[in-house]
């Protein structure tokens, strides 16, 4: 009687993927070169000096990683009452990652372990760019120039450093962007498309604006037989998957009611009551001011990116991110309130189209040179001796345009990318803020009620015995008025006012307003940073 002796199966497995693996850095060996170098230059660039740039602008860094932080210790989604300000899967993913990671525990200052979560997605985000790029067609040294737009951009260090939903709903917008163009197409890949284009809202709200770019890559790279049914499944799948409505109905907080938050209210003000930033096109407008900001940071990518849109429409591969432009700078000029990171997700399409115009000058396409000419289609012809004359042309001026520009790029723009990138390396932007934070850790007697801005509230309370308090919560929040602050204004000890806190409007905030009229002055610190004892009796 023989036995049979079969070989193990995980080692046919493990043997299986292995070969496979190889094969596809066989493939792909040429851009792991190209991509690999750069990417460690953009990380780096993006690394250097994290924590003390950029400056505290805006209190939600300290919101978000307050919120990481109430998901890891509190399991719940905010430490305060949560009102549906913002769908809750960034700051749940980014709790995650400090969880994994002990991010926490690592640094005195709690944004920190936000802002390293915020450097991986960057890294992540620029290989999703960078096969986006190629998936659309475009040469390895534009799909690497993509990245560089994307990475070394003043404008995008400075915003993708800092703790904001919006890089991690970017980062999902570009995977579903480059899983709808996946060259293995099919339902189940359109699905994953869509659960990515999911999560993406689920991280920030407002990139249902890049529905539209999403769709379009979808219906191009569908199969014409069965493309209407799925493209419907594909965006059934991703009103599905957002399941946020039904979370909030779940917990008896979809409709507006007496004593409860409500899903549909918080909606009701950001889209009604909320103030507005007004319109671009006012100059005494706070978006005005907010465009004005992101032109100081990198005009290069945003005067360089809407220049190329005029030519990026005549571009197929290109015109879906030129209409995602166009959405963006649609609510620029309508109005309404613009968050200050709203800039976040045009960068990707503003690097995609100088990448895509660049690439497409370099080498026009006879479809490309008949819609320049006004040829119709049906009347297309590549080997017509004038058509391949003016191709001949076209390509000639093109090459001379992408390398004159290529000079200037490296003659004007790339030493004053060095330059910001050295000046910001020896800004300390939290310093005097972790001296106010070390004050309150050895004067304020423990137990004591603490009022500060959305960047102490973690710090103080992992690392403090004192009883900190958000100064937006106070008369906002009536679980803070009946926990924290149950004789109202006599029970707040101390304030600590920052700059940051100068936009409180405390007409709203009649306790803290009160508390601030009784508070004496008793420690001032650098970048206005003040410190008050409230006479509270």
């Amino acid at each position: 009687m023989s036995t049979v002796v079969d070989v193990a199966p995980a080692a046919i497995v493990r043997r299986r993927h292995a070969t496979r693996f190889h094969e596809w850095v066989e493939q792909h060996r040429t851009s792991l070169y190209v991509l690999g170098p750069l990417l460690i230059v953009v990380e780096a660039a993006n690394l250097w000096n994290l924590q003390g740039w950029p400056m505290y602008v805006d209190d939600d860094e300290g919101t978000y990683v307050a919120q990481a932080w109430a998901v890891i210790h509190l399991h719940h989604l905010a430490p305060y009452t949560y009102w549906y300000d913002h769908p809750p899967l960034g700051w749940i993913l980014m709790g995650a990652y400090i969880w994994v990671t002990d991010g926490l525990q690592r640094y005195t200052v709690a944004v920190m372990a936000g802002r390293e979560f915020m450097w991986v997605i960057n890294g992540v985000a620029c290989v999703l760019l960078y096969v986006l790029a190629r998936r659309l067609g475009m040469r390895r040294v534009f799909a690497a120039a993509a990245v560089v737009w994307f990475g070394l951009s003043p404008l995008a260090i400075f915003f993708h450093r800092s703790v904001w939903l919006d890089n991690i709903g970017t980062l999902w917008l570009l995977a579903a962007l480059t899983v709808a163009v996946s060259p293995k197409r099919g339902l189940g890949t359109a699905m994953g498309s869509a659960v990515c284009m999911s999560l993406a809202v689920l991280s920030k709200e407002t990139l249902l604006l890049m529905l539209p770019v999403w769709i379009i890559l979808l219906w191009r790279n569908s199969g014409e037989r069965h493309r209407g049914f799925w493209l419907a499944s594909c965006i059934f799948s991703f009103i599905v998957f957002i399941g946020y409505p039904l979370f909030a109905a779940l917990r008896g907080e979809l409709f507006p009611g007496p004593a409860h938050v409500s899903l549909i209210g918080a909606i009701e003000w950001q889209l009604l009551s909320r103030q507005s930033s007004g319109s671009i096109l006012d100059s005494t407008s706070g978006t005005y001011g907010r465009a004005l900001m992101w032109l100081h940071q990198d005009p290069w990518l945003i005067g360089v990116g809407l220049a190329c849109t005029l030519i990026a429409m005549f571009i197929r591969r290109t015109r879906p991110f030129t209409i995602g432009l166009v959405m963006q700078m649609g609510m620029l000029i309508k109005g309404g309130y613009i968050p200050y990171p709203f800039v976040i997700a045009s960068i990707p399409m503003l690097a995609l189209v100088i990448a895509g115009v660049a690439d497409t000058w370099w080498q026009p396409g006879p479809g490309f040179l008949a819609r320049l000419s006004g040829v119709p289609r049906h009347a297309r012809q590549p080997n017509v001796p004038r058509q391949r004359r003016l191709r001949q042309v076209m390509t000639v001026t093109g090459r001379g345009l992408v390398v004159a520009f290529v000079v200037a790029f490296a003659a004007v723009a790339s030493p004053a990318w060095a330059r910001a990138l050295v000046a910001q390396s020896h800004a300390d932007g939290p310093a005097s803020t972790i001296a106010a934070e070390r004050w309150v850790e050895e004067h304020v007697p423990a137990g004591d009620v603490v009022v500060v801005n959305d960047y102490m509230w973690t710090d103080l309370k992992i690392h403090s015995n004192v009883t900190p308090l958000w100064l937006w919560k106070i008369d906002l929040d009536p679980w803070v008025m009946q926990h924290v602050l149950p004789k109202g204004w006599r029970s707040i000890d101390y304030i600590i006012w920052a700059p940051l806190s100068t936009a409180v409007d405390l007409s709203e905030l009649p306790t803290l307003k009160t508390a601030l009229a009784h508070g004496k002055l008793v420690r001032s610190f650098g970048d206005q940073i003040v410190a008050y004892k409230v006479q509270n009796g």
